[in-house]
């Protein structure tokens, strides 16, 4: 997909990577970038350009904002765990014809090396 000005990019957010996505987004001139968050940690690290705080009411709800709000792209950048948001965001922006980009981590492994501690 080529990004170019005027876009109005959506960032499902909460993850270090999303932070790094935001700030490579924000560099593409007149392009606003708005970073969703889940509003579950007390401070968290907020990334560049606008921050929404809280739940868009599931997917009928998010597939409301992305036509209010002029979304041209979707980027989900959430935890490997957060299943209902990742789910959501496919559903709503398929609905609402918005390419949406899935952003995953390589899977953590243990190593012989690494000290963890289990409670």
């Amino acid at each position: 997909m080529l990004l170019m000005a005027g876009n109005v990019i959506l960032i499902l957010g909460g993850t270090r990577e999303a932070i790094e996505i935001a700030c490579d987004l924000e560099q593409i001139e007149n392009t606003t970038v708005i970073t969703s968050l889940a509003g579950v940690t007390r401070s968290p690290r907020l990334p560049t350009g606008k921050v929404r705080f809280g739940g868009f009411g599931g997917k009928d709800g998010l597939f409301d904002y992305l036509i209010r709000e002029k979304i041209t792209l979707v980027v989900d950048a959430t935890h490997p765990f957060s299943e209902t948001i990742t789910k959501n965001g496919g559903i709503a922006s398929k609905k609402a014809h918005i390419p949406i980009l899935h952003f995953s981590r390589k899977p953590w492994r243990k190593t012989p090396q690494l000290r963890s501690y289990e409670v």
